[in-house]
């Protein structure tokens, strides 16, 4: 008997089992004796690699907000006044549901604040972590 793990967008999301060969790139195949079919499902698989995948660091918008001071809430508020992209930015988040810590939108507005002076130096850092 055959084992494959099927591979879609690069991420482990199944094991089939078969008496016969599978001909299909989505399909890699696997001895069950050196790999737990199971264990792989929901890695990512690069070239025979199967590496945990990140999971996304989310929290509530309210809880993000938390992180900043009331002065420096204070300071954006003011900033996306007069600033178009400061104001597009709090405008994209008011939509969100969740905050993930690590996507580029936060982590570059957040920097991009430090730069400005709008929050303090090293406040970047502490509030992305």
């Amino acid at each position: 008997m055959k084992h494959y793990l099927i591979i879609e967008n690069n991420i482990v999301t199944g094991h089939v089992q078969t008496n016969g060969a599978v001909v299909d790139p989505r399909y890699v195949e696997i001895d069950p004796a050196q790999i737990n079919p199971g264990a792989m499902i929901g890695r990512a698989y690069d070239d025979g690699q199967y590496n945990e995948v990140p999971q996304p660091r989310l929290e509530t918008v309210a809880d993000f907000i938390s992180r900043f001071t009331d002065d420096e809430l204070g300071d954006i508020e003011t900033l996306a006044q007069s600033n178009k992209r400061a104001r597009g930015w709090v405008q994209w988040l008011k939509l969100q549901m969740a905050v993930d810590l690590d996507h580029p939108r936060i982590t570059g507005a957040v920097q991009l604040m430090e730069t400005a002076g709008v929050i303090g130096a090293g406040r970047a850092a502490e509030i992305l972590s």
